[in-house]
């Protein structure tokens, strides 16, 4: 707060003197009043390969950077734009329809879309189909809008990337549901139905849309809103078939479920086509969650690589009840109430961090029987710094004795986890408690450093469950006994990328292990799978084309014997030169 001075890395001397920018802030819970516009008055190198972004005032808030939570600069203002002459009485908007063609390339959209209304938006692609394949909006600035920011809609194949979206009234960035469900939306006294629909999504449609290195910033819910206040999200995901990488998105706000990313149920889902890729994607400072799903698809589709932080709620809540999402080396740190919210009777978590929150990971309450040879597996997870417990799980009784003891129960499901390999740094490992099913139990296997008074590896039970060869255990306030348990743990990876004949040439190298075999391993740029080998040494010479990021993000996926996976660390490969 009060500098004048915004010190970046990249180098932005292309940027206009007068220009308005964006400072996204980095602290929990932002107000309106954290996303500071100021105007650029130069850019000059400084010590340390480091460029100062000058501005025309002082900053008001303090804004992190350098670290791992850093804020982000964005440039409003561009050369060619289209904006609404009188946006308080009516607001223009852009669309385009079947049979159009184009694309829209670093221009500024101000002051468009209208307050709750179905299909003005300030970019909209509606119900295209393959019209669309191979349209994209690069380098756009989307402000101050009446009514989200982009909407694709029943078209296939766009690519949003280096974008900006900033200050919605409901959701921003939207991929919607071919037949889509507005819920019923409050309007003052009035109780508005926008649609109805069919309970599903529509296959071969919204399949290869792209959003990659776009920042959604400030999606707040206003009266007269299209959106259900509850699930505010700066990214509204209705497809299982398209593509988000090293996007951003930073201040969504509403209501209890509102989010930087927003996974929504009844998706457009087409199983031939490549099914839903997440990377390296950022959520921070949103009202309630980072990321938050709501689906039940039983398509398995990973989320790699989520940094979410100094959320709400949670840095990620999985929900509903039964899919098939998998998190591969997450970091959720800072998050108000717990860093994992999981409402599945399965999920997968690992290679992750999850720290300084009140609970690591919380398991929620979900009505779908549960089924003990599908557990939730967390594996070789760290878990640092929580303040109440590491592991806790909601304690209500079932209010049916009969059904608190039927392992199958709906009304009162069990909860079954396998916690593989974890790491405990400091406080209170588990607080267990009471559970409404009496078979739950959560197993520690292969505990890394356990106090000296147990096992490494442990099953732990509801305390008024009678197993052989189990006790006490208060600190668990639970039952524990010694745990004999195989384990097949996931393979593996590391990957190094380098130059390789000539500046065009990346030499992509991957170290992959598994006690049982590794099976294949996969090489991935921005998404794209460039190559699979079944058998070392795991190398690939990539020679990027014209059409790549100048620093696209390069990552390996190893498989095993058994079908198990893991990636390596996402890698942002500059490309010298370009």
């Amino acid at each position: 707060a009060g500098d004048r001075t915004v010190l970046v890395a990249e180098d932005l001397s292309d940027w206009p003197a007068g220009g308005q920018l964006l400072i996204t802030p980095t602290a929990a819970g932002p107000t309106a009043e954290a996303f500071e516009e100021r105007a650029l008055v130069g850019v000059r190198r400084v010590d340390g390969g480091l460029f100062a972004l000058d501005l025309s005032s002082p900053l008001a808030q303090a804004h992190e950077g350098g670290g791992e939570i850093s804020g982000e600069v964005a440039l409003l203002s561009r050369n060619v734009a289209i904006s609404s002459k009188y946006p308080l009485r009516t607001r223009g908007h852009t669309a385009y329809m079947a049979g159009a063609a184009g694309s829209i390339a670093y221009a500024e959209f101000r002051d468009l879309g209208t307050l709750g209304v179905l299909g003005r938006y300030p970019i909209h692609f509606h119900m295209m189909g393959e019209g669309s394949r191979g349209m994209s909006v690069r380098g756009a600035s989307i402000w101050r809008s009446g009514n989200h920011f982009l909407n694709i809609h029943g078209s296939n194949g766009i690519t949003v990337a280096d974008t900006v979206g900033y200050g919605a009234p409901g959701h921003g960035f939207v991929v919607e549901r071919t037949v889509e469900r507005h819920a019923p939306v409050r309007q003052g006294k009035r109780e508005v139905e926008r649609a109805r629909s069919a309970k599903g999504g529509r296959s071969g449609a919204n399949v290869g849309t792209v959003f990659i290195h776009t920042l959604g910033a400030m999606a707040r819910w206003r009266p007269g809103s299209l959106d259900e206040p509850r699930r505010i999200a700066l990214f509204w995901i209705s497809s299982l078939n398209m593509t988000l990488i090293d996007n951003v998105a930073v201040g969504a706000s509403g209501g209890r479920d509102s989010a930087g990313f927003h996974l929504a149920e009844g998706q457009d889902y087409t199983p031939a086509a490549a099914p839903l890729t997440m990377v390296h994607n950022e959520a921070r400072g949103n009202g309630a969650h980072g990321f938050f799903s709501w689906t039940n698809a039983k398509a398995e589709l990973d989320i790699v690589d989520l940094r979410s932080y100094r959320n709400g709620r949670s840095g990620a809540s999985i929900g509903a009840y039964n899919n098939r999402l998998r998190f591969f080396n997450s970091r959720l740190l800072e998050n108000g109430v717990h860093n994992l919210g999981i409402w599945v009777s399965r999920t997968w978590v690992q290679d992750s961090l999850l720290a300084r929150s009140p609970v690591g990971v919380f398991f929620h309450p979900h009505p779908v029987n549960s089924n003990p040879d599908t557990p939730t597996v967390v594996a070789r997870t760290r878990f640092l710094e929580h303040s109440a417990a590491h592991i806790a799980q909601d304690h209500r009784s079932c209010p049916q004795p009969e059904e608190e003891r039927r392992p199958a129960s709906r009304q009162c499901a069990a909860n079954y986890a396998v916690f593989l390999r974890p790491e405990f740094g400091g406080g209170r490992v588990l607080d267990f408690g009471w559970h409404e099913n009496a078979h739950s139990w959560i197993d520690l296997v292969e505990w890394q450093s356990p106090p000296a008074e147990l096992p490494s590896s442990v099953r732990v039970i509801r305390r008024d469950q009678q197993e052989d060869g189990s006790r006490p255990y208060e600190p668990f306030e639970a039952r524990i006994r010694p745990l004999q348990r195989g384990v097949d743990a996931p393979p593996t990876v590391q990957l190094t990328a380098r130059p390789q004949g000539g500046r065009e040439g990346v030499m992509l190298r991957a170290q992959a292990h598994d006690d049982g075999g590794v099976a294949a391993v996969e090489f991935f740029a921005d998404g794209v799978l460039l190559g699979r080998l079944t058998a070392p040494p795991y190398e690939l010479v990539w020679r990027p084309g014209a059409e790549s990021r100048r620093v696209p993000l390069v990552y390996a996926r190893a498989i095993d014997r058994s079908g198990q996976v893991a990636y390596s660390a996402v890698t942002a490969y500059s490309r010298a030169g370009r």
